[in-house]
């Protein structure tokens, strides 16, 4: 046994063959590596992820991508409900992680997701921050900002340069500062506060810095340099507002060189990030320490300036005119084609009453996405019950069945939708630690795409896409998975207010006191029970219940007393009843109750029923009065003409003649 043990061991590192395995739920040829990233409508996340993916491929190793859209504020209830999915796999089933950690910009949420894969004890690489006990591979951020800054004065001369940060706390972002107000003061030049502006990696971060410089009252700085693109061209547009032209008034950079960064007007200058190249090497030293081959060196690629036009370098570079153009109307058709089909998506979801209308809906646009696979899983202990998904007891269910709403997932996942190769079938419920339903693929390495549903900070569940089509994933994606997100909620607030209404209904035909029907009630239930029993051709009993000596009960030993005396007949009657019958409160201390089927035999066991139950009530409960009731009753015969008011006039004068007997 020994012997088997350790060749399979032997044939796993050294003839580098692996064996089929099943981790977390996926059927893996080779193994399967999580890759966390945030930015879902970002370009730039694409071609991180396809260098994971290609190389991933080539071992044959399965890619489980885990991403939201969470900005820098945990505190926002839609940031929190975002990066759930993080928190939704369970890390010791995976045999690497990829971190895109630059991506995450908001520090409590890396702080968790670092802890928790060092804790997992799995083999981790982070891309662009650097944290103790993981692997790096990433750009020099520092020398590669300095490189910029340097070609502002020594090149370009200027003499004053302003600077827009990301995130105040996001590693990336402070060490482009320090090379800004280092580069600076190595030219005897101040660092002015009031020529830095805090951003946040956003475009509408960048056009709020461009109102600030504009408006600054120390002046327009001659350049301004940006932590990203995204923010240089948002100040390049907001400088614009104010008929401030770049580089005619003002020299702007940005980072990262993203795909606009070459043809957006003027062509922006920024520096080179080699995203794929990162991404590829980080497989290979991956799989390495998956193997136990060694942890391998940081890896830092070289980054390359790239000038253009926006720091005042008039160097004429991108796509031809003609290229430029067949693209410019490529994609504007694109866009306006996913718009239209986004906003169809939209109105048609929006019109749906319930779940089953809104997925039938929704399967017309799952097509649209370009993918192999699909399915959106839910909560099933949410989606189990009838009420509304925010109710007092949904919340106490949850909590006693292990789940923290608004941050957990639930031990077992319901899937509203499957979708493979095309076509839509049924998939059973299933434990959430195996992340998908069974799948019946080939062994063939896939790419899983998981990302949140969910309603602010109310988890619903999570999206999971099989080999997802990268041009489609970006903002129509994010889109595509809002719209499902607010189609979910507005289901859920129409549940939660048809419930409402029926509550509200409960109380208008009950009675407070016990909880039987009232008058309203009675109108109501009734007249349906005498037209079904007539229907039926079948009988229909009327019993009529008169409390004895309320009035005595509540002078001489107080209206609380009188109370229990009443709950104590109601309490009779529910448990004499059949489950079909109605029961009424029908005045202070008059009862009714109605049943279709009765026999004179079966109704008379009917009253002595009641009797024996307050007779044992009042045994049981020493009370220092005696609680009875005066019955009559009447049967509406099959055929009979006989009126349900005349019939309940009937029984009262039975209760009556009964109650006369027992005062005599």
């Amino acid at each position: 046994m020994f012997f088997l043990h350790y060749m399979f061991d032997w044939m796993i590192h050294y003839i580098n063959v692996e064996p089929d395995i099943n981790v977390g739920g996926l059927l893996m040829k080779r193994g399967n590596i999580a890759v966390f990233i945030t930015g879902v409508d970002s370009e730039a996340w694409k071609s991180i992820l396809g260098g994971i993916e290609e190389r991933a491929r080539e071992k044959d190793y399965n890619v489980s991508i885990f991403s939201c859209a969470g900005s820098y504020d945990i505190r926002r209830k839609f940031d929190i409900g975002e990066f759930n999915i993080f928190r939704l796999a369970n890390l010791k089933n995976f045999d690497g992680i990829i971190i895109v950690a630059n991506t995450i910009i908001c520090k409590e949420v890396e702080r968790e997701l670092f802890d928790s894969v060092k804790n997992s004890g799995v083999p981790c690489i982070s891309l662009e921050i650097k944290e103790d006990g993981m692997g790096f591979a990433g750009i020099d951020n520092y020398a590669s900002m300095r490189e910029m800054i340097e070609h502002l004065i020594d090149f370009h001369k200027y003499e004053r340069i302003g600077f827009v940060t990301g995130p105040a706390l996001h590693q990336e972002s402070m060490l482009r500062r320090k090379a800004y107000e280092d580069v600076l003061r190595e030219h005897d030049m101040p660092v002015r506060e009031e020529d830095i502006y805090n951003g946040n990696y956003g475009f509408q971060s960048g056009v709020d810095a461009g109102v600030y410089f504009a408006g600054s009252p120390a002046g327009l700085p001659r350049a301004i340099a940006c932590s990203n693109d995204e923010m240089a061209m948002g100040l390049i547009r907001g400088l614009e507002r104010f008929g401030i032209k770049v580089p005619r008034d003002v020299a702007v950079t940005g980072f990262d060189d993203i795909a606009d960064a070459v043809n957006f007007e003027p062509r922006l200058s920024s520096v080179k990030r080699p995203r794929s190249e990162i991404a590829y090497r980080v497989c290979e030293n991956l799989f390495n320490r998956i193997r136990g081959k060694g942890t391998g060196t940081d890896m830092v690629e070289e980054t390359r300036p790239i000038f253009r036009e926006s720091c005042g370098c008039w160097i004429r570079c991108g796509k031809s005119f003609k290229e430029f153009r067949h693209d410019y109307y490529v994609n504007r058709e694109t866009g306006q084609s996913n718009s239209i089909i986004l906003n169809e998506m939209m109105e048609k979801l929006s019109d749906c009453d319930n779940y089953d209308e809104m997925l039938d809906s929704l399967r017309e646009y799952i097509p649209f996405l370009r993918c192999e696979g699909l399915y959106l899983c839910v909560n099933a202990e949410i989606f189990d019950r009838s009420h509304g998904i925010d109710s007092p007891e949904l919340m106490d269910g949850l909590k006693k069945y292990g789940t923290d709403p608004g941050r957990d997932y639930s031990e077992r996942m319901r899937v509203l939708v499957a979708y493979r190769q095309g076509e839509y079938f049924e998939a059973d419920d299933f434990d959430t630690g195996r992340l998908v339903p069974d799948c019946e693929y080939d062994g063939t390495a896939r790419t899983y795409l998981f990302s949140p549903i969910h309603f602010q900070d109310l988890c619903l569940g999570y999206a999971v896409i099989v080999n997802p089509d990268y041009t489609m994933n970006g903002q129509p994606f994010y889109q595509w998975l809002m719209n499902v997100n607010i189609s979910i909620e507005n289901i859920r607030r129409k549940n939660t207010m048809n419930i409402a209404l029926r509550r509200l209904e409960e109380m208008y035909i009950r009675d407070s006191l016990t909880n039987l029907y009232n008058r309203f009630g009675f109108e109501k239930y009734s007249v349906r029970l005498y037209n079904k029993s007539r229907s039926e051709k079948k009988s229909l009993m009327i019993l009529f219940a008169d409390l004895d000596k309320l009035k005595t009960i509540n002078d001489e030993f107080g209206h609380e007393n009188g109370d229990i005396a009443i709950r104590s007949v109601a309490k009779a009657l529910i448990r004499s009843k059949r489950k079909e019958d109605i029961c009424t409160r029908f005045g202070g201390d008059e009862f009714i109750l109605m049943g279709i089927g009765y026999t004179a035999k079966e109704t008379e066991e009917l009253v002595e029923r009641i009797h024996r139950l307050l007779a044992d009530d009042n045994r049981k409960n020493n009370y220092p009065y005696q609680i009875t009731a005066s019955i009559g009753y009447f049967i509406i015969e099959p055929g009979s003409q006989i009126s349900l008011q005349d019939a309940i006039d009937m029984a009262d004068h039975n209760m009556y003649r009964v109650k006369r007997k027992y005062m005599e």
